[in-house]
């Protein structure tokens, strides 16, 4: 598992860290092959609740997503976005689902949290599958960027 979660850090990175990241000197040659970022976040979790039961747009700019035990994060095509934000705690027949060990690099909605704006984001539309009092566990992998003012 800790070789999977390197490699998948290491991917994220590359997927999403900014060209600024890399140094360069005067002329724009680049004096360094790796990013200057501070930290990643990763977190694995055991989650027995419905989590994020909520049809959501993450509030960081990407998000990347694995689930190695139980159901698996549910998204909707950009189609059904807007429909699903506005009834956030229905299910829909559009919905679908990762699968186990799938790993997904979700679009979030960045810092933008102004209610009028929220529906035209273009982020991934997601939510944790409902399993309240049904006794399962998942086991989920999430990767950030952490943003200003996180707790590590």
């Amino acid at each position: 598992l800790v070789q999977h979660v390197d490699r998948l850090v290491n991917a994220f990175a590359d997927i999403v860290v900014p060209e600024s990241a890399f140094t360069t000197d005067d002329d724009g040659e680049s004096e360094s092959e790796e990013p200057q970022l501070p930290f990643i976040h990763v977190k694995i979790e055991a989650i027995d609740t419905d989590g994020c039961r909520f049809w959501h747009q993450d509030s960081v700019s990407h998000r990347m997503l694995t689930t190695y035990r139980g159901p698996c994060t549910e998204y909707v095509s950009p189609n059904y976005s807007r429909a699903m934000l506005k009834q956030r705690q229905f299910d829909s027949d559009h919905a679908q689902s990762l699968s186990h060990c799938d790993v997904a690099v979700f679009k979030g909605r960045g810092d933008n949290s102004d209610a009028v704006e929220l529906y035209d984001q273009p982020g991934i539309v997601h939510r944790s599958p409902r399993t309240e009092g049904r006794g399962v566990c998942r086991l989920l992998l999430v990767i950030d960027i952490p943003k200003e003012g996180w707790h590590m």
